[in-house]
């Protein structure tokens, strides 16, 4: 049928492709912040593609939490939105994703969202010395239990002050998104064709390209 043209391509639809990636989910990633601990878990996600770009998009529904001296003081759902661009080398017969990128970070406003507010954050910070310090400045009393060292991370919590969660993830969008193309960069985005699965097989002899189209993954034999 591909010889006398009659089958031209082959498709993955875009619940075949939400089904491949399931099995990874959820998974976590660590983010960089002058003080205590912060993540970002990918607990479910979709696929959707679009033509005009040729581009995969993986909208990933995440938790993020920010903890200090083993409390929260932090915490958001978060979507963050994802990019590549399949491409296929015919000479290695490998299917890859290129181009992947972090195209937005928004917050999901609901029951899940929290923020400790300045008093949570001094009795976590200088425990049994609240009443001394609760007039002084959150930088003045952070430096009482770092020596004076702290400017960076007395910087960091004086954005929870405002008690706005987006201000705070703003804050956080960059680290976002470096953890997570660092945690993209580990991965194994290619795939190469299988002698023993028939669709793959019959790719590897007759395939040329792969692109989108007409919202599949289309791999083009002729």
């Amino acid at each position: 049928m591909v010889k006398l043209g009659k089958l031209t391509h082959d498709d993955f639809t875009v619940e075949e492709l939400n089904a491949l990636i399931q099995p990874a989910l959820p998974t976590t990633v660590d983010l960089d912040i002058p003080i205590g601990t912060a993540t970002v878990t990918v607990e479910s996600g979709t696929i959707s593609l679009r033509e005009e770009t040729n581009s995969i998009f993986f909208q990933a529904f995440t938790s993020m939490q920010v903890a200090v001296a083993n409390s929260v003081i932090y915490r958001a759902h978060v979507v963050v939105t994802l990019s590549a661009t399949p491409t296929y080398n015919v000479d290695d017969k490998c299917v890859s994703l290129t181009h992947t990128a972090v195209e937005s970070i928004q917050l999901v406003n609901d029951d899940y969202a929290l923020i400790k507010d300045t008093r949570f954050l001094l009795s976590k910070l200088v425990p049994g010395r609240l009443d001394s310090i609760i007039g002084q400045s959150l930088k003045t009393a952070l430096s009482l239990v770092t020596a004076g060292t702290s400017d960076t991370a007395a910087n960091y919590l004086s954005l929870y002050l405002s008690g706005s969660t987006h201000a705070i993830l703003n804050y956080h969008k960059p680290q976002i998104t470096q953890a997570i193309l660092r945690e993209i960069d580990k991965l194994p985005l290619f795939h190469t064709m299988r002698d023993d699965v028939w669709r793959e097989a019959l790719f590897a002899r007759y395939g040329k390209q792969v692109g989108v189209a007409e919202n599949r993954l289309r791999f083009y034999l002729v």
